[in-house]
């Protein structure tokens, strides 16, 4: 995705690949500061037909913030920041924990959408 996107080279990849010892390669390549995390989530959002946001244009809803059980936010690093048409859009920077949205829908009773976010504009 990220070679044929041109956002890495092939010897990037390839040493990522050999490298990443126990990180994912994507991980591994922004960590290398090879891909800016901001590309490679827009890439993977767009692969895998998830929305992409920039949390610096949304205010989040402390109210809606609190119906959530912080050590679940926490542990995974998940944002709960806006509900639209009955679902709570819920911030993460990986399209692949699906487990953390699973147990954070099961304890809010509460349905979710992933959506792509930077790490660091969810932490803010």
């Amino acid at each position: 995705l990220l070679l044929n996107r041109g956002l890495v080279s092939r010897e990037q990849l390839d040493q990522a690949r050999e490298a990443a010892d126990g990180l994912r390669v994507d991980e591994y390549l922004v960590s290398k500061g090879w891909v800016t995390e901001d590309a490679l989530l827009k890439a993977l959002a767009d692969d895998l037909g998830m929305p992409y946001v920039d949390l610096k244009d949304f205010s989040i809803d402390a109210e809606l913030l609190a119906r959530f059980p912080t050590t679940v936010i926490f542990r995974y690093s998940l944002l709960p920041f806006r509900r639209t048409n009955g679902q709570v859009d819920v911030a993460t920077s990986d399209p692949f924990e699906l487990e953390a949205l699973d147990e954070l829908s099961s304890l809010s009773g509460l349905q979710l959408r992933p959506v792509l976010a930077q790490y660091s504009a969810r932490s803010r």
